[in-house]
Formats: structure tokens, sequence, C-alpha cells
């Protein structure tokens, strides 16, 4: 026993920092043991924060063998302290039946009071649960309470779940203008889905002056991040020259991109490319590849485009 846990040894706190130091080798050489043999001290003494992390060491087999039960147990007692983390962890043990036995309404209890305790995650998953009605009575009101609560706190998602709920005047009252202020603050946090709809917003005006080239801007920000529709979007503006200069052969690149991804409308647009040789050197064999691939997908325009290349003979059989 390294003597430092024993000089320390009616000392929460300074065993959980002695033991953060010999966990990550602050000062001293990396020592494992020594380090759960503080942390498991200051747990005994009552320190909620060391009970919190044995709960995830012993859920997750970090440091020790895998042992979930204890590592609930842990958990539990961290969470009965008002541990935020721990509660949002023993409701999603609960939820899982990960070393406990499965118990929504337990689950449920732990998540309210972790999100009532300021956990963002907690308010995220708890307005996520009552916008769906996921095991609980939909209720967007709420719903949107605790994505706000999440949203303040800078959770991307809950701004643009926020966003959704303004948008659609669901648990809220419709507001454009708000919507599109939740979207900006989620697209700015790297939420692709609000990237996607900012350039929506800009392209069609929605709460704001119509703006072209803040529109691609923002779809081009959603394509990098590999959203299908956004690419499809950003190839369509270079191809029509709409908030981007004229350019065809980028805009076979994008659709390309899309159509890869199995966006049915970029490959019926990028059949047409290769078809008219616009952008892309002509091949009627290429662009009835991509046109079967839509027309098969359910695309009513590239199931008129096959069969216009089978009447002429254009990359397949007449």
């Amino acid at each position: 026993m390294d003597k430092n846990v024993i000089l320390l040894e009616n000392n929460a706190e300074k065993l959980f920092e002695l033991g953060r130091f010999f966990e990550h080798g602050f000062g001293t050489k990396i020592d494992t043991d020594s380090a759960l043999m503080a942390y498991r001290k200051a747990a005994n003494l009552g320190l909620a924060k060391a009970q919190s992390l044995l709960g995830y060491f012993y859920s997750s087999g970090k440091h020790v063998e895998l042992n979930e039960p204890l590592g609930f147990e842990f958990t539990v007692k961290a969470a009965e302290q008002g541990c935020s983390v721990s509660q949002l962890n023993a409701s999603l043990m609960l939820y899982l039946g990960k070393g406990v036995e499965q118990d929504y309404e337990a689950a449920w209890l732990w998540l309210v009071k972790s999100a009532e305790n300021g956990q963002e995650k907690a308010q995220f998953n708890l307005a996520n649960f009552l916008e769906n009605g996921s095991g609980v009575e939909q209720d967007f009101v709420l719903a949107a309470k605790w994505y706000f609560e999440a949203a303040n706190q800078g959770v991307a998602e809950a701004q643009h779940n926020l966003a959704m709920l303004y948008q659609n005047g669901y648990g809220v009252e419709k507001n454009d203008q708000k919507a599109f202020e939740w979207f900006q603050k989620a697209a700015e946090n790297g939420n692709v889905l609000a990237q996607a709809s900012l350039g929506n917003i800009y392209s069609m005006g929605i709460g704001v002056p119509v703006d072209e080239s803040q529109a691609f801007k923002w779809y081009s920000i959603a394509a990098l991040q590999g959203n299908l529709t956004s690419q499809f979007n950003v190839a369509l503006m270079h191809e029509d020259g709409r908030g981007t200069p004229k350019n065809t052969q980028i805009a076979a690149m994008w659709y390309g991109r899309a159509a890869v991804g199995g966006f049915i409308e970029a490959q019926n647009s990028l059949g047409v490319m290769y078809e008219e040789g616009d952008g892309v050197e002509q091949s009627f064999n290429t662009a009835a590849y991509w046109y079967k691939e839509a027309a098969m997908a359910g695309c009513t325009q590239a199931q008129t485009n096959m069969g216009r290349m089978h009447r002429f003979g254009r990359g397949v059989k007449k």
C-alpha cells in the first residue's frame, strides 16, 4: 500500500486528488493500483465524485475487471448524493438493464432528477423522449422546455430540435425568427442538420431575406460533413450559378458524391450530365447506369430518362 494513501486515510478530497495523480502520472509515475486504492478509500468516505468515477470504471472495465453490478452500485451511491452525471448514468443503466434489472420507471425518475440538477445531456434526452412519446405521453410543451434548458447550455442537437419546434409550431408558438436564431446557433456549433436548414432558410427567405450567397455557404459546410441533401443543393447552385459562379464540372463532382451516397435526385441529375456531356465527358453507358440506379429507387424522372435511353439505344440495348 502506498504510504501517501495511508497518511491521507481520512481526507476524502485529498485521497481523490492523489488518485488522479497516480492515474495520470502527475508528478509521479503512473500507478493504477495505488490510484484505485485511493479512489476506493475516498468513495468509502462518501465522496460522490470518487463513487461516480469507480462506477464508470467498473461499468466500462477501465483499470478494473468489468463488473456492471458493482458499477451500478457505486453509480447509485453518487447519484443519491446529487451527482447529476451519476444520476444520468444510473438512468441509462436502468433503461438498458446494465448491471441491474431493467426498470423503465426508475430510469425515468433518475433522468428527471439529473435534468433538474442541470445535466445538459439528461435535459436533451428528457426532451427527446417527450417530443417523440418514447415510453411516456407525448408532450411538446415540456419537450420545448427541456430543449431550451439544454440549448442554453450549448447542446447543438438541442438547439437544432428547439429550432424545429419553433419552425413547426409544436409546443411553442410558431416563430420563424426564433427558429432561425436557434438554427444559427446550432449550425455554428457544428450541427450538420442545422447547417442544411440554414441553407434552406436563406435560399427560400424564411424569416430572413433571400441570400443565395449565405445559402451556398451553409449548404457547402453541411455538404463537406456528408449531408447528402446539401451536396445535391451545392451541385444545383454550381450548375445554375446561384450564390456562386456557374461551374458544371464542380456541379458534376457534387452530384457524384450525393449519387454515390444514394441520393436519387443526384443520381438522375448525374445521369443527365453524362448523357449531355455537361461538365463531364459524355458517356451514355455511365448515364444509363445512374438513370437505372435512380429509376430502381423510384425516381419517375429517371424512369422516363431510362425509357428514352432504351428507345434510342444509348448505353443500353434499343
